[in-house]
């Protein structure tokens, strides 16, 4: 039997399943796979054995580790043994496959994969930091480029200027230059103008480069910034970032093939981001980013300052209580707060305290309204219409001290009380304080916490209506910046010796009216800050016009320019300025008794001439005399031309006869009494003065006007019985006015005494006035006791010749006898011989120098008032007086000082011996120079 073989038949595969491998089977095949993988690269040495048991070792104890403290946070008992270690392994593995899966949905979710959200983004919105304040800066500015400013050429440098000229120069010359040498020099020049040419190209293609690299700089800060806002990036940016880096370092180490397309990546990244950074709003605006809105750059912090006031949980859901507008600009914006149960906010004040608390959170002013719908209650506050104002600004910090003033409970209403106007311009602005009934204290008190919380000046009125009584404060105008002073101005002649110009105020020109009541000038000042100055222009207007002036000058400096001059007569030595001044009194008492005659008709044939007594330094003038008296002539007490001064200013005015003083203050003692220093109706000050000086001039009530003392002949002026233009802070009105005194250099003034009418002849001989009479003589001596101190008399000037006199130096001769009549001012001859060898031989300096040495000068005196008003005693006068008695009555021994008219006068020593040196004493306060 033959076996044939049967014929052979392909099996084709089984078909495969429609339906898919089912659940079970994909896992139990990736288990398989897993399985496989395991166990091809499972350890086939003893080394490997061991360190795959190490590792689980500490895996396993680890997971146990993990598994105890989770188990223990949630309170759940551990088994003894090996039961309770594989319950720990177990819930380790629990929470380690947890926290995995945790990671890996904030990977995919673009979530921080550990800790808190550090912004509000969303998956598809940037959002703003919530982990520190939040700069309201969009996010798309953060990635935004900082250009620097262009900068304006300034043009070449000196330097640059000054080689290129002198270079052009040079060339000049070669090109012009024809001898030996020239080509050579040609082709020098060329060499050099080649080598410059490429060197400036260098400079600049470098130049160019550092440009470029600096302009890299922005570029990097920009990325910078745009990597630094990571927290604040949307989630999806953040996965797709990740997603990114995770695919690019994967495919590094698993795709060889793929590496130049990774290289290729990281060099387009950072281009693209630069890109971004450069086309972005910061840089070309060709595209716009997300922008924070208002409720998220503030809904945090309003959500964390408004929830403990609420009383709401740490875990309670802001927008479940809490919504704030995208946009606090458009129509209807509101903030809606929804109010607990358990928070009443009924009171005014609770309300009061939760609407402050709302507007430390936010800018702006918002307005509350309070609603209820059903059972919820909810505030909603809505952005205030009347905008920001004076209110907003000046009102918080002004309620508080009002509040405290007025007594009035911390929880009313600022705006029952207290209301501010929108505007605090003059004349506009108002401020309206309710006072409560019963309020006691001063209106005093509540105008000066106005006034140092408000800006400007404020006056404040009373409004009474029914029981309300309501304080109002208008804002006054501001004052008006006066123009500043011309710091020179120059003196001009008016003609009229009784309206003299002076100098320019803020009102205008100022005149020196010496035709008033009392039409005396005064002018005080340091040494060297121009008196003389200030007094040379009375001086000239007085010659222009005729009159006669008698010019006292013991320091024999004074007025230089009119030296010499017909009508200016000088008095240098002590004794001759004594003779001056009883001359000048005899001459005013006369033309007193002729005026008086010529009212009746009964006038001689010399009518008296006006005359000007000018005394440049009254304070050395008094002290000279005063050591005249006592150590040449040995004499006590003080003698009469304090009393001849005070007449002369009393009554010097109907006889014609005016005085000009110059000393360094207005002290009482200069002028024998306060009368006396009272008749100086024009008092100036020149130059710096200090307040001691001020209160004695002016008055310790005057206010201080405050200039520039820097400034030659920059002073001060008050005229008595002048119309004030302005008043004071005070309402007192302003009479003391800051001046820039007018000044004649002396070559004008020269000129101008030159062309004066001549003097007459008697006045420049040195003689006596012709108007007075033998009975003119007889009356000034019984009045004030001149004989002694005119020619002849007992403290006349010697008339011999003094062989030491300036022969440069034109001196009028002393005052002598009257014009044509020989006047005997003595009984007898022989008296009048004694008189003339009392007088001694002429002044021997030297000698008086020795005396001065071997004596102390005599010190200045003042009364208890003086001395309390410049602080030599630390009391006010009636205590001083007081302290007077009562050391007098316990019989302690009290100075006895000098009485000079019924006042009694003490040195600073006398008085300290009594009353105490003070402890701020300061000697300089009370020197009369």
């Amino acid at each position: 039997m033959t076996d044939h073989a049967a014929p052979y038949t392909a099996t084709a595969p089984p078909a495969p399943d429609p339906a898919g491998p089912t659940l079970s089977e994909a896992v139990g095949e990736w288990l398989g796979a897993v399985g496989s993988w395991l166990w091809e690269h499972r350890p086939t040495t003893s080394q490997g054995w061991t360190t795959l048991l190490i590792v689980s070792a500490v895996a396993v104890g680890t997971l146990a580790g993990v598994g105890g403290r989770s188990r223990k946070d949630k309170g759940k008992k551990s088994r003894s043994g090996f039961n309770g270690f594989a319950d720990d392994v177990g819930e380790g593995l629990a929470v380690v496959l947890g926290r995995g899966g945790r990671a890996v949905g904030r990977f995919l979710a673009g979530r921080p994969l550990w800790g808190e959200e550090k912004s509000d983004a969303t998956f598809w919105r940037a959002g703003t930091r919530t982990d520190r304040p939040e700069t309201a800066v969009p996010l798309a500015q953060l990635g935004a480029i900082a250009a620097p400013a262009p900068t304006q050429s300034a043009g070449p440098s000196p330097f640059a200027l000054w080689l290129g000229t002198h270079t052009a120069r040079l060339f000049g010359r070669l090109d012009a230059y024809q001898g030996r040498g020239q080509r050579v020099l040609e082709w020098l020049g060329v060499a050099v103008v080649t080598a410059a040419t490429w060197l400036g190209r260098l400079w600049r293609m470098f130049r160019a480069i550092g440009r470029s690299l600096a302009a890299m700089g922005p570029v990097l800060r920009a990325v910078g910034r745009l990597l630094g806002s990571y927290p604040r990036w949307a989630r999806a940016g953040v996965l797709t970032a990740r997603v990114a880096v995770v695919a690019l370092v994967s495919g590094w180490l698993l795709v060889p093939e793929a590496r130049g397309w990774i290289v290729l990546a990281f060099v387009v990244s950072p281009l693209l981001v630069v890109a971004a950074a450069v086309t972005g709003p910061g840089g070309l605006g060709w595209w716009r980013g997300y922008e924070p809105t208002f409720a998220d750059i503030h809904a945090a912090n309003v959500w964390q300052a408004l929830r403990p006031a609420l009383r709401l949980d740490e875990d309670a859901v802001m927008q479940a209580w809490l919504e704030l507008p995208h946009d606090e600009t458009a129509d209807g914006a509101a903030i809606t707060l929804r109010l607990p149960a358990t928070v009443l906010m009924g009171s005014d004040r609770d309300r009061q305290a939760l609407h402050d608390l709302l507007h430390a959170c936010l800018p702006g002013q918002w307005v509350a309204h309070w609603q209820t719908r059903g059972r919820e209650r909810f505030v909603r506050w809505t952005v205030d219409a009347s905008g920001p104002g004076a209110d907003a600004e000046f009102g918080p910090g002004l309620w508080l001290p009002v509040r405290r003033l007025l007594a009035v409970p911390e929880w009313e209403p600022r705006r029952d009380w207290l209301t501010i106007s929108e505007s605090l311009e003059a004349g506009v602005g108002e401020i309206r304080v309710r006072i409560p009934s019963g309020w006691l204290a001063e209106p005093e008190a509540l105008s000066a916490v106005v006034r140092t919380r408000m800006p400007g000046d404020w006056a404040m009125t009373t409004q009474v209506d029914l029981s309300d009584i309501t304080a109002v404060f208008t804002r006054k105008p501001p004052p008006l910046r006066p123009e500043p002073l011309p710091e020179y101005v120059r003196w001009e002649p008016t003609g009229d010796p009784l309206r003299v110009y002076i100098g320019e105020t803020h009102d205008g020109p100022a005149y020196l009216l010496t035709g008033s009541a009392t039409p005396h000038v005064g002018v005080a000042g340091e040494t060297g800050t121009g008196k003389s100055t200030t007094a040379a222009g009375t001086l000239v207007e007085a010659r222009m016009a005729g009159w006669l002036v008698t010019m006292i000058d013991p320091k024999q400096n004074s007025q230089p320019a009119a030296q010499g001059k017909s009508g200016v007569r000088y008095a240098t030595a002590v004794d001759e300025c004594v003779e001056a001044m009883a001359e000048f009194f005899t001459s005013m008492m006369a033309a007193e008794k002729y005026n008086s005659r010529a009212m009746q008709g009964k006038t001689h044939a010399t009518p008296p001439i006006p005359r000007l007594l000018m005394i440049d330094e009254l304070p050395s003038f008094r002290e000279f005399i005063a050591a005249w008296w006592k150590y040449i002539k040995q004499q006590r007490g003080f003698p009469p031309v304090l009393v001849w001064l005070a007449l002369i200013l009393m009554q010097g005015r109907s006889s014609n006869h005016r005085v000009f003083l110059g000393t360094h203050q207005f002290a009482m003692d200069l002028f024998g009494s306060t009368m006396a220093r009272d008749q100086v109706g024009t008092k100036m000050v020149v130059g710096e003065t200090s307040d001691p000086s001020w209160a004695v001039a002016f008055g310790q009530t005057t206010p201080r006007v405050h200039y520039d003392d820097s400034i030659p002949g920059r002073g001060v002026i008050s005229t008595k019985r002048r119309k004030a233009k302005k008043l004071n802070a005070d309402g007192t009105p302003q009479r003391v006015e800051e001046i820039q005194f007018a000044h004649i250099d002396e070559a004008r003034m020269e000129a101008y005494l030159t062309d004066a009418p001549k003097a007459p002849a008697w006045f420049d001989r040195g003689e006596m006035a012709p108007w007075i009479t033998d009975a003119d003589l007889a009356k000034a001596d019984a009045a004030a006791a001149v004989l002694a101190f005119l020619p002849g008399g007992e403290f006349a000037p010697d008339l011999t010749s003094d062989t030491d006199v300036d022969a440069t130096r034109q001196v009028p001769p002393v005052p002598g006898q009257r014009q044509g009549q020989s006047v005997s001012l003595t009984k007898d001859n022989e008296h009048q011989d004694q008189a003339q060898g009392a007088a001694g031989a002429p002044l021997d300096l030297g000698e008086l120098a020795a005396q001065l040495a071997q004596e102390e000068p005599a010190e200045l005196r003042y009364t208890l008032t003086q001395a309390c008003t410049l602080g030599i005693i630390a009391s006010k006068a009636g205590a001083a007086r007081q302290k007077k008695s009562d050391w007098l009555a316990k019989g302690k021994p009290f100075p006895a000082g000098e009485v000079i008219k019924g006042v009694s006068y003490y040195t600073v020593d006398e008085l300290h011996s009594v009353y105490g040196v003070p402890e701020n004493w300061n000697a300089d306060m009370a020197e009369v120079d």
